[in-house]
Formats: structure tokens, C-alpha cells, sequence
């Protein structure tokens, strides 16, 4: 039995979905008059819904909305269709991002055919009413560790330089000397940027069920200070002086382990490595566990620190590192980005409980998106089609609209491919608005694995202080960048809806959706 294959889903045919009723309750029909279907027969669905090899059979319609609605991390919506014990699983896709028109109505219009919620809720109201809320931010960058003084290195400019280390870093004021050289050094500044998230979010860490506690660190490779002394240490000297710590150190998920041991925190603790991504992915998995009531807190960004000299040599002979040492994010002479490290962790916990113990609450995180390009292992989707999809599902998740964005946190990392084609799908987005665009990479750098949780602590500092950071090193735009509004001085705004994106190697998108309490 085929079903023919059919047009993607439009905003009039979801609402003519919603228009199902009692008598076709044994299946879908395009003809939504014409009642159900025989045993052996299928109808045309509605024209606009894109259906791949979907067996439809004589089921309680009501039943099967009720079993499993699922929107995925590729737009698709999960339907497990059962007959008389027999259960056979058939994959649905709505290709929302094809959907220029949907908005929230039309969201709430297909969630309202299913009968329910989708089984993998958005960030805003996923389990009574809870909404996820930044309450502490903590830092470890080139321009500055804390929160202060990270913001205000923001504005600065950064001296040429095509690496850029953490300056003067001194771990001990989180570890004995003895535990700091048992440590990575991203190890160290994750350690340590969520040490002052706690303190910045005056959070009383005795006072909380540490097992509905969890921490999420991201990073782009993980230990690699380590695992580079550890093969010139092999190399040179025998397998006998390789240290014991050596795989302890260099596992990437060591950030998120050493916080976790430090803090006392056992609830899930967990590393994601999507490359650039991975700050950003890590922050929208802790929102999840909090937003879903996993979690009553959560400790969530990214840390990296990869700086040595087998990752800059590659990154140079990929054509991908600054050979001026200047990063210009979107600007018509940028030749690559400058490599950095760093740190930044968020306290995200329910906002009902931030208000009631008098928390300052920086903003509300609504919602998330992750997809893949899957085009090149390093190069980004022709016109950013990944990237606007990833920034489509995440509005989506929020239950906001395009027309909602106030302004585009944006991943520019100073590469000629990555620039333009964001540039391009912030420009679809918009539609021809001209809401503020800035990259905080011209003074930070690209701090790999823990960028997108730098940039998000910028976009938390933003709320805080009132004001958009600059793009600094951006002077002129080039043809592909000119289609965004790019600032290039701090300026003041009534906060509003926000964007902030990342992109990594391996086509890996995400974004991540905020917005003022």
C-alpha cells in the first residue's frame, strides 16, 4: 500500500486539520468532509502536509493524538499509529521551516489537533507554567573574569593577536596546587566560572536538593593542554612518565564532572561536544531539565581551552585563523578568526522560584533550537539554510514570531563563509527589518567550545546593563554582510526579544531564544 507523496504543510491546511471531527475518527483524509478510510484504502491528506512513506491504517484517531506528538530536532512530528496490537511506528514530517507564515496561532493550532502539548515541550510553560529563568553569570575570558569585568571589556579594544590566552590566569583561588596540576585547564575555568555564577546569583547551595541539581559544560575538544603534554611526555620519555591523570584531564566531559564534585550537584552532569555549538547546545540542555521539572537547578555553558599548538596549526592550515590577528566580524576584510578560551556558566532555574527568594533575574530563556547542516564537515549551508532553520524552530519553541526579534546575538566569527552566510539568514529572518546585529568576537576571540555560553553571558549582562554591546573591529561591510544592521558602538535599548546563535564544525546550528522577565 503507497501513499503518494504531497505538498508541505501550509498555515490554511493546518487549519483545516484542526476541522477534523468524530467522523473521521478511522483516519486522515484530505477530503476532511468525506469521513474515514476503508481497511484497504488511502485518501489524499491534506495538500501541503509532506508524508514519507506513511502506512495509514484503520485506527481511533483520537487515540493515536494522544499516544505521541513529538516535535523533533529535525521539524518533525512523531504519530505511532496502533491497530488491534499490532503497533507500527511511521515517521510524520511537517517541514516548519518552510512555514514563512506560521506563527504562534498557528503552533497552538497544531498542538489543539493533537488534543494535547507536544510530548517535548518548549521552554515557555512546559510543566505548570514553568519558565526558565538566568539568575547568575560567571566568566573566565580574555577580556576580563567576572561578570563586571567581562561586560566591560566588551567595549574595549582587543590588540592584534592571533591566539588569545586567558592573561595571568591563576587558578588557586579554586584549587590547592595540587588539585589545579591534576586539572586541564578548561577544567580549571569551568571550575571557576561556576563558582561565581553561584556567587553572582547569591544562591545558598545548602538549601537545595543536591540530586534535583544539575550541571551541563559543553566544550569544543576537552582537555587538549593535557593531551598534548602527554604525547611530547611519551614521545620523549617513555610511557613510564606519562601521568595517571592523563585520561581524567583530557575527557570532555571532565568541565562538567569537576563542577559537579566541587559543588556537590547529583543531578545529571553532562558534556555535549558540538564544536562552536557546544557552549550553546549546553545551555539549551540545562533549560530543558529545568523547564521540563528534572531539574530545580541548573548549572549550564561551556568552558575550553585549546590553545596549543597541534589545534592552531591545523585551524591555520584549514585557512580558517586570522593571519592579521585582527578579528573583524563581518567586515569586508576579515581573514579569519583569532583562536581564545575561556569560560561562562548560568544559574538557570525556575523564575517562580528566582521571585520568590528576591533573585535578580537577568532574563527569561524561552526557548531553543538544535539542527545540522548536514553539507560539509567545516562550511556552513549555502544561504545559512541550516542556520535560519536552527533560528525558525527556536522561535518556534518559544512561541514567538520573527517579527518578535529585537535583536541577533550573533555567532560572526570573523570568517569570510560564516559571516556571509548568517548575515543572509538573519536577513531572511528579518524580512527587511534592521533589528541591532553584533558579535562580541572582535575583543574575545573565538573561544571555540565555550563561545556560544560567552556570548549567551553577554546577551544575560545586555538585560542587566540596558545596553548592546559593539562589534568591535567592524569598520566596512562587504556585499553578503551589508544585509545586516551591524552595531559598532555600545548602545542603549528597551530590552526585548533576543537571539543568539552559534555554528560548528560538522554543520552543527544552535540558538538559543531570550527575552526580559
Amino acid at each position: 500500500m503507497e501513499v503518494p507523496r504531497v505538498q508541505r504543510l501550509t498555515p490554511d491546511g493546518l487549519k483545516d486539520l484542526t476541522g477534523l471531527g468524530d467522523r473521521e475518527r478511522h483516519g486522515l483524509t484530505g477530503s476532511h468532509r468525506s469521513g474515514g478510510l476503508a481497511d484497504d484504502q488511502v485518501g489524499e491528506l491534506p495538500e501541503g502536509l509532506d508524508v514519507h512513506d506513511v502506512l495509514l491504517r484503520q485506527a481511533d484517531r483520537e487515540r493515536v493524538l494522544d499516544r505521541h506528538r513529538e516535535l523533533d530536532q529535525r521539524q518533525a512530528v512523531d504519530v505511532q499509529v496502533a491497530r488491534e496490537g499490532d503497533v507500527l511506528a511511521q515517521l510524520v514530517r511537517l517541514e516548519l521551516e518552510q512555514l514563512d507564515g506560521l506563527v504562534a496561532q498557528e503552533l497552538e493550532d497544531l498542538c489543539a489537533l493533537h488534543g494535547r502539548q507536544p510530548s517535548v515541550p518548549g521552554m515557555r510553560g512546559a510543566v505548570d507554567g514553568r519558565r526558565v529563568a538566568v539568575t547568575g553569570v560567571g566568566v573566565v575570558s580574555v577580556c576580563g573574569t567576572g561578570a563586571e569585568a567581562f561586560w566591560a571589556g566588551l567595549a574595549q579594544e582587543a590588540a592584534p593577536a592571533r591566539v588569545r590566552p586567558v592573561p595571568d590566569w591563576d587558578p588557586t583561588p579554586w584549587f590547592s596546587r595540587k588539585d589545579a596540576r591534576h586539572t586541564d585547564r578548561f577544567g580549571q575555568f569551568a571550575v571557576a566560572a561556576a563558582d561565581l555564577a553561584v556567587a553572582d546569583a547569591a544562591l545558598d547551595l545548602t538549601g537545595v536538593d543536591p540530586d534535583r541539581c544539575g550541571v551541563q559544560v559543553g566544550t569544543g575538544i576537552g582537555g587538549m593542554t593535557t593531551f598534548e603534554k602527554a604525547v611530547r611526555t611519551l614521545d620523549a620519555r617513555g610511557e613510564g612518565r606519562v601521568s595517571p591523570y592523563t585520561a581524567s584531564m583530557i575527557m570532555p566531559n571532565a568541565g562538567a564532572a569537576g563542577v559537579s564534585l566541587r559543588l556537590g550537584l547529583r543531578g545529571p552532569a553532562e558534556a555535549i561536544t558540538t564544536a562552536c555549538a557546544a557552549g550553546t547546545h549546553s545551555v539549551a540542555a540545562g533549560a530543558r531539565l529545568v523547564a521540563t521539572g528534572v531539574c530545580d537547578l541548573v548549572l549550564a555553558g561551556g568552558a575550553d581551552a585549546s590553545l596549543v599548538g597541534t589545534t592552531v596549526a591545523g585551524f591555520t592550515n584549514a585557512g580558517a585563523m586570522s593571519h592579521s590577528g585582527i578579528s573583524r566580524p563581518f567586515d569586508r576584510d576579515r581573514d579569519g578568526f583569532a583562536a581564545a578560551e575561556g569560560a561562562a556558566i548560568l544559574v538557570l532555574e525556575p523564575l517562580e522560584v528566582a521571585l520568590a527568594r528576591a533573585a535578580r533575574v537577568y532574563c527569561v530563556l524561552a526557548g531553543a533550537a538544535s539542527t545540522a547542516d548536514a553539507f560539509d564537515m567545516t562550511a556552513p549551508s549555502p544561504g545559512g539554510r541550516g542556520a535560519l532553520s536552527c533560528m525558525r524552530q527556536a522561535l518556534l519553541d518559544a512561541g514567538l514570531a520573527p517579527a518578535d526579534v529585537m535583536h541577533v546575538n550573533a555567532h560572526g566569527t570573523s570568517t569570510a563563509l560564516n559571516d556571509a552566510a548568517e548575515s543572509t539568514a538573519v536577513a531572511e529572518l528579518l524580512e527587511g527589518r534592521r533589528a541591532p546585529v553584533t558579535s562580541i568576537k572582535g575583543v574575545t576571540g573565538h573561544a571555540l567550545g565555550a563561545a556560544g555560553a560567552l556570548e549567551a553571558a553577554a546577551v544575560c549582562l545586555g538585560y542587566a546593563y540596558r545596553t548592546l554591546p559593539p562589534t568591535v573591529g567592524f569598520v566596512e561591510p562587504d556585499e553578503t554582510t551589508r544585509v545586516v544592521n551591524v552595531l559598532t558602538a555600545p548602545t542603549s535599548w528597551e530590552p526585548g526579544v533576543v537571539l543568539s546563535n552559534s555554528f560548528g564544525f560538522g554543520g552543527h546550528n544552535g540558538t538559543l531564544v531570550f527575552e526580559p522577565v
